[in-house]
């Protein structure tokens, strides 16, 4: 236990249950037999003897003995059980004395050779901190895993959940048991283990050598009060310096200068070693998803995400794709993980179901489905950071909501051919003195949210139109539109037709959906008023020929009596319709009527 000043006062506490949780006695039974005198209204001794059963002599016994060896870590588990049996078998010995010299009609007890399930479970609780995390936050109580301190080696200062140590350990105390008797035995251990839940405080993160203490600053001892399911593998080393590595070309290497190089684009590098702090203080509410995207091979991007899973260690790295979020049974790796961490997903999918991606990213609740199992609600309370190749993913959803989630930082520069260095991934970002300065680094910075420079910005923008082929189509041809009053039913067939042309195994979004999106995109423009409710009057507001009818072929846009070849002329509608659901320019342009085209003269 850390001395009193470093002891944990916070971030999933666990009670002195840990020690002894099963050793506590019920109240002592008053004693059945007695060799001392009775007084004259009390039977004689031989007809109120009562016997004691089986079950509650070794209660009593390991219930007496084990808080007594409790401070005692010289006991191995071998001594512990040697030490059991011969008192409870004394007990039992004094037990059969007792019927036999009370002629009790109840038989001898026979002798144990080996400990029950019961016994080897009490012994094991309190002899290590063996507990049920809860996963579910109260939710199931099948989302718990049966978990113990690990107080040295590599794993020290977590609770492992690896079977096969608690097996190692009942094996030990109770080398006869079967496979089927050790399954039995963690259904027990998890019923009566104490139940706790992970510590997810911000502040708090598990490193190779203690817990550091961002609040403070500090590295703080390892202890059981905390319950980490997995740590960071490298060392928190406060003198940690850059080191300077001698490439084969004999130019100088370091971590500083490499991530400088991913990107020449103003405030992404800085961003990089945010995003790597981020990672590392992977609870603190940072509300983005990070998206490394790049249109070619060898840019960087995989040997940064390289050098994030060694920092981390692969214990705190799920790696769900954008596209299994909201799949049936392939988002339970995000209730164990730190990190989401993707080296590369799929190029040119489309999404229509991202809920649950939106609310892993923020840590809201979602549905998490298992096989064969009762749905169950969880968060995620890490940090998503995925890699794309060519184009980002498409997706059905356009709202705000889901674009101020995405910071995309794209990877712009390549380092194939003679610039490329292969030994940065696999020697460089590998060595303990390399990692030890990029952890210092980014546990000692302060920053409590991600920058947005002006390139990622831009990468958003890009994205937003790429994603939503409405506003793509937008952005295009409104400096085109040529009538001050542009009916629905005239975009939209433009819209159809060219996005044909460019997706052509694609399909187009509805008239309604056109109408919708344009509503919501306009709404306070000072150049358009959208009219979707009320009819219009075309007027002059019509008048002009609009060759994007011809470029496009839109013929029930172009004029019905004209049949030459002018395609100015051939771009006027006619006849109009009385009126026209659209758009008003609210400052008219001035070409319509400025085009008096005479229809009835020839070429």
């Amino acid at each position: 236990m850390p001395a009193t000043e470093n002891r944990p006062t916070d971030g999933g506490a666990v009670s002195e249950e840990f020690r002894g949780s099963m050793t506590k006695s019920t109240p002592p039974i008053p004693p059945t037999h007695s060799n001392s005198k009775s007084d004259s209204s009390s039977p004689s001794p031989k007809a109120g003897f009562i016997p004691t059963s089986k079950e509650t002599l070794v209660e009593l016994v390991v219930s007496k003995y084990l808080p007594s060896i409790l401070d005692d870590t010289t006991i191995q588990l071998s001594g512990i059980r040697d030490a059991l049996l011969q008192r409870v078998n004394g007990a039992l010995s004094l037990e059969n004395k007792g019927r036999k010299d009370s002629e009790s009609s109840s038989p001898p007890i026979v002798k144990i050779q080996t400990l029950d399930e019961v016994t080897v479970a009490q012994v094991l609780l309190a002899r290590h901190r063996i507990v049920a995390v809860d996963l579910s936050e109260g939710q199931a109580d099948d989302m718990t895993l049966l978990a113990m301190y690990v107080e040295s080696g590599d794993d020290k200062g977590t609770y492992t959940t690896s079977e096969a140590r608690i097996k190692a350990l009942a094996s030990e105390l109770k080398p006869s048991m079967t496979k089927s008797a050790i399954d039995s035995l963690f259904g027990r251990l998890k019923i009566h283990a104490p139940q706790v839940v992970r510590t997810t405080e911000p502040h708090l993160i598990p490193v190779a050598n203690g817990v550091y203490d961002h609040a403070r600053q500090v590295l703080r001892p390892f202890s059981g009060d905390w319950v980490f399911l997995s740590k960071l593998p490298t060392t928190y080393d406060a003198n940690a310096k850059s080191p300077v590595i001698v490439m084969p070309d004999d130019e100088e290497w370091d971590v500083e200068s490499w991530i400088a190089s991913l990107s020449d684009d103003e405030g992404v590098p800085k961003l990089l070693w945010e995003v790597i702090s981020a990672a590392v203080r992977s609870y603190a509410p940072w509300d983005k998803a990070i998206w490394f995207a790049a249109e070619r091979g060898n840019n960087g991007k995989g040997t940064l995400v390289e050098m994030l899973r060694n920092l981390l260690g692969t214990k705190a790295c799920s790696a769900v794709k954008f596209a299994d979020f909201g799949h049936e049974f392939k988002m339970e790796a995000l209730v164990y993980a730190r990190v989401n961490l993707v080296d590369e997903n799929d190029v040119g999918d489309f999404f229509d179901r991202i809920a649950d991606w939106k609310a892993a990213v923020t840590g809201d609740v979602f549905t998490l489905n298992r096989k064969y199992k009762t749905p169950v609600a969880v968060r995620f309370l890490g940090i998503d950071i995925q890699c794309f190749n060519s184009n980002t993913p498409r997706t059905k959803d356009k709202s705000d909501s889901f674009y101020r989630r995405l910071l995309i930082v794209k990877f712009n520069k390549w380092f194939g051919g003679g610039a490329e260095r292969k030994y940065i991934k696999r020697d460089y970002l590998k060595r303990p003195v390399v990692l030890e300065y990029v952890l210092k680094r980014a546990l000692e910075m302060q920053h409590t949210e991600l920058s947005n420079p002006e390139a990622c910005k831009e990468a958003l923008d890009d994205y937003m139109g790429n994603n939503n082929m409405l506003l793509s189509f937008w952005q295009e041809f409104e400096p085109q539109l040529v009538w001050d009053l542009v009916p629905f039913g005239f975009l939209h067939a433009l819209y159809s037709e060219w996005f044909r042309r460019t997706n052509p195994s694609g399909k187009p979004e509805s008239h309604n959906t056109l109408v919708s999106f344009l509503r919501e995109y306009l709404a306070g423009s000072p150049k358009w008023e959208h009219k979707a409710s009320d009819s219009v009057r075309p007027k002059e507001l019509m008048n002009a020929p609009e060759p994007l009818s011809v470029e496009y072929g839109l013929l029930d846009w172009m004029s019905s009596s004209y049949s030459g070849n002018d395609p100015l002329k051939k771009s006027i509608v006619f006849p109009l319709k009385v009126n026209y659901k659209g758009l008003i320019r609210r400052q008219p342009a001035g070409l319509a009527g400025s085009a008096a085209i005479d229809l009835d003269s020839t070429d």
